[in-house]
This record gives structure tokens, sequence and C-alpha cells, in this order.
């Protein structure tokens, strides 16, 4: 580990407590880690293994500048937002199924698009890909690449035309009309003078089976919108796309119950991918960068925007963690890639393995240079990482019995009520990666 760097703890900065420095003696104090790098992290860890406890909530607890969250259970949410509104941060949370009984806030995915713009066939081509991208419906991908085409035209519809609500749902309505409204719609569709807009109308007139298999395949693309809640979070923006865009200091959340990833995981997929777009337009970069912490990654599927985001938003006031349940998960969505995303993450976090499998993989990827007695860790352990450096044991952070989060934190509806004891720490002490 490089020297421990002191400085005043009253100092501001965006940091990050990433955990505790192993006591060399008995009674020899800890050490906090602190990561002020603008620098991507990574976290292996699996179920059940606390990095809720010991990493995402304390993160939010600290962290002074602008946040994205991916909660599934809204367990940040009730933790940490009351402490977010008192540093100062307009908090939002999008969470149609009602997990925190909070009300949802809404984001309308068509404020990506300017309807003057010259880019707003672009644009629509990026939105229909969050939509269709990383599901396929269908063998052939003829039919997937003809519902993308037919749902690019209709967003651009849907855009320019004032006599229609201008949201997805309205796509979506288009979409599962009966055959003879469709027919109606074509007729609207062609007095547009554009390419993909008319590409819609002749996909709406075709012949009855190729008709048919589009439709079916675009109203699967599309189905996860159907109900009355997620349409509301989709419909009139209650959240600023700008404010995101220019760093403000603004916390949102968003929450899909892990019992609704399965079947909505490509709304989590298009809110992201709505982040990323926006955060990717900056034109100058922010005081303090935007912490973007992605929980259950994988449940995301592969999702190309994630890959720029660790390779490119650096560059861009991003500041990303993402979360995983072991190698395994990287490798199988990411196979021609998942080293990238590793090798992009200078400060990586591993948790106890759950399996011998697991600490073999992890052994294998640390190619071996460190005795495998390392990775028999205790749950009051993880192996730190940082670029450069040799892993070593750290105690991991604990927003329940860490001193600097007394005060910070409101119950957690997934934890007992009790704490945890404190640990004993010297304030004065400041180990920076």
């Amino acid at each position: 580990m490089s020297a421990p760097r002191c400085r005043h703890p009253a100092t501001i900065a965006p940091e990050l407590l990433l955990g505790w420095t192993e006591p060399s003696g008995r009674h020899a104090p800890r050490a906090p880690i602190w990561d002020d790098s603008e620098d991507h992290l990574v976290t292996i860890a699996p179920t059940g293994a606390g990095k809720g406890v010991s990493c995402a909530i304390p993160a939010l607890l600290n962290w002074p500048g602008p946040a994205i969250v991916i909660d599934p259970k809204g367990e940040a949410f009730h933790v940490t937002a009351r402490h977010r509104r008192a540093m100062g941060q307009r908090v939002h949370v999008l969470d149609p199924f009602q997990v925190t009984d909070t009300p949802s806030d809404s984001l309308n995915p068509l404020d990506l698009l300017q309807p003057s713009s010259d880019f707003a066939a672009d644009d629509a081509c990026t939105l229909a890909g969050l939509l269709c991208d990383g599901v396929r419906f269908a063998r052939d991908p003829y039919w997937d690449d003809r519902a993308c085409a037919l749902i690019i035209g209709l967003i651009l519809f849907v855009l320019r035309e004032q006599s229609v609500p201008n949201s997805l749902s309205e796509v979506r309505y288009i979409i599962n009309a009966p055959q003879d409204e469709h027919a109606v719609i074509a007729a609207n569709l062609r007095q547009e003078n554009e390419p993909e807009i008319s590409a819609a109308a002749a996909i709406l007139r075709l012949n009855h089976n190729t008709y048919n298999g589009i439709i079916s395949t675009a109203a699967a693309h599309t189905s996860f919108l159907r109900s009355g809640p997620v349409a509301e979070s989709i419909g009139s923006s209650t959240i600023s796309l700008d404010a995101i865009r220019d760093g403000t200091p603004l916390t949102l959340y968003l929450i899909i119950p892990p019992e609704k990833l399965q079947s909505h995981g490509r709304l989590l997929r298009l809110w992201l991918g709505m982040m990323l777009t926006t955060l990717t337009r900056r034109r100058h970069i922010p005081s303090i960068p935007t912490l973007l912490l992605i929980d259950e990654a994988a449940q995301l599927g592969h999702l190309d925007q994630l890959l720029t985001a660790v390779t490119l938003l650096r560059g861009y006031g991003v500041k990303v963690w993402t979360f995983w349940q072991d190698l395994t998960q990287l490798r199988e969505l990411y196979p021609r890639a998942w080293q990238t995303l590793l090798n992009n993450c200078r400060t990586q976090q591993y948790f106890a393995p759950a399996s011998p499998a697991a600490a073999e993989q992890l052994h294998d990827y640390l190619s071996g240079s460190q005795p495998r007695s390392l990775l028999d860790l205790k749950p009051s352990q993880a192996l730190f990482s940082r670029t450069g450096l040799r892993p070593h044991l750290i105690r991991p952070a604990n927003y329940l019995r860490d001193p600097i989060f007394a005060g910070r934190f409101d119950p957690n509806p997934f934890h007992a009520t009790h704490l945890h004891p404190v640990l004993s720490v010297t304030p004065m002490q400041h180990t920076a990666i």
C-alpha cells in the first residue's frame, strides 16, 4: 500500500470511504482508506456479502456531488435520502412499483430528442436501441430489425405530431392498435416527409404474414410499458435532463424491485441508457464528478452504454462504480470485453467468494500472483486491489458501526434495528489511494 497521506478530516473533497487498513498490531488503530481519484471502481460480492452496508450506502452518505443510483430494493433511498437533502442535493426517485411508498417522479425518454434538431432521427435510433438491443424475440434478425425500424419511425411521428401524446406509451398504443386503424395511421405517417417515418408507414401496410411478424415483435419490445404506473413514470417529466447533464446537486434513485427485474429489466436499461446519453452530451466538466452507482449490473443484460461509461465517461466527469456477484457474470455478458471493463476500473474490491469455484476463478484472474490463503476471506474482510499495487486485505466500511457515519443515516428496513459495535478509529489518520 502507498504511504499514508495525512490531511485534516474537515477537508471537503469528493471522496469515497472504501474501508480500513488491517491493524499491524493488536492495539493498533485502523486508518481509513479513501478514494479521492476520478477513476472508476468495481466490486465483486456474492449475494448477502454486505455490499450495500459497506459500499453503496457509505458512498451516498459521504459523496458531496451529484449521484445516480440503481437501487433495486429501495434500500439506499430509505437510508440516505434525508442526508442527501441535508447535503444540499435535490432528491428524485423513479419508483413506479412503489417500493419506497414515496410518490414516484417521472422522466420522459423523448426528452432526449428535440423535434427541430438535425439529429432527431439519430437520437430516435439511440432510444429505439435501448428498447430493442439486448433482447431478441426471433431467430431471424429481420423481425427484430424491422420492429426497431417501426419503433424509430413512430418515435419521430409522436415527437412531431402535436395531436398525439408525446410519449413512448403512445408509441406502444399505436403498435398494438387494430390493423384497420394501422391503415389510417399509415396514411398520416406518409404525410411526413422523413425517411424513417415513411419506412414505418410502409411496415404498417405490408402483407398479412410479414405485417403480423413485425407487429408482434415490436409489441414484445415495448410490452414492459403495459402497466399504468410504468406509463406514468415515463410521462411528463418531473426531472430535468439538463440538470443531470450540467452536474447540478441532484441525486436520482432508480428502483425496480428484484422480482420485476426479469420482466422490467428493459425499463432499467432505458433509464440508465438515458442517463449515459445525457452525460455524454456534456460540453464542460463539473467541479465534482457525477457518481454513478450500478448495483446488480448483470440484471441489465449486455449494455453497450455500460462499456461506453466505463471506457469513456471519466473524461465527461462521471465516476462509475459497478457491482457484480462474481466474475462469471462479467465473462458471460461481455465475453470479448470483460477484461476491458475491469482494466478500466483502477480500484477493485472483492468480497469473500461464495464457492471454491468462484475463489479459483478469482485466483486465476489475479494471475496466481497471490497465495491462495489470501482468498480465505473472513466475512469482515475484503480483498482490495489498486492499479500498480499488490492486492491486500482491508476491513470494508460499515455505515452502521463506523463513527464517521453517526447521525447521517435513517433506519434500513432490510436490517435489524440494533447497531453494530462502533469501531475505535484515530480521526487524524487518513490513507488516500
